[in-house]
């Protein structure tokens, strides 16, 4: 399956952050806002995508992006030179993070979740590499009505993502406790989700 989301997300890369990237800006801004990142912290972003999540982060932060879409990357690290930053970016699967235990304050996945078929084993990972006075920072669509997720998957998956994803299950499976949790978007179904280990 990885294969098939990098050849998506290669095939996409250029014109993402002018299609898809605006309409999940405003729920990006406030989750970060909402994450409330202090000055210092080790942040991983997993599913970094082209880097809009950039503009939102704090100075004085030790960051790093991963992705598993080289094109994505290029993307991004275009708009980290354009913003003037200097992160790490790196080609990566979420599933099996090269990082050791324990790495970071702070893991974000911002819409990266719906877009993988199996999002366990990159939730364990972001587990394992987070610090356990940690936090993970999830912004995604979670399934609120199940006849409604069903309704909506056909569309969702040719866009190449998914409406089932279920937060309640995702702790249940992962042992990750809910912190806080918020309404990211005015007009989308989007949440901002801090979890705790």
């Amino acid at each position: 399956m990885s294969g098939i989301l990098e050849s998506l997300y290669d095939k996409i890369a250029p014109v993402y952050n002018w299609t898809i990237g605006p309409s999940l800006e405003g729920a990006r801004k406030k989750a970060i806002e909402f994450a409330n990142i202090q000055k210092g912290e080790r942040v991983l972003e997993v599913g970094v995508g082209t880097g809009l999540t950039f503009r939102h982060l704090p100075p004085e932060i030790d960051f790093v992006g991963v992705d598993l879409s080289e094109k994505m990357l290029a993307q991004a690290l275009k708009n980290e030179k354009k913003l003037g930053l200097n992160y790490e970016l790196l080609k990566m699967d979420a599933s099996k993070l090269s990082f050791p235990d324990e790495s970071f304050d702070l893991v974000i996945s911002a819409h990266f979740l719906s877009a993988t078929s199996n999002p366990i084993p990159a939730i364990l990972e972001m587990k394992r590499v987070v610090k356990k006075t940690g936090r993970v920072l999830l912004v995604n669509n979670f399934q609120k009505a199940e006849y409604l997720a069903h309704l909506m998957e056909p569309l969702a998956h040719k866009l190449g993502f998914s409406m089932k994803l279920n937060l309640e299950q995702l702790c249940a499976k992962t042992g990750f406790r809910v912190q806080k949790r918020i309404r990211a978007s005015k007009v989308l179904p989007i949440d901002a989700v801090l979890l705790i280990p």
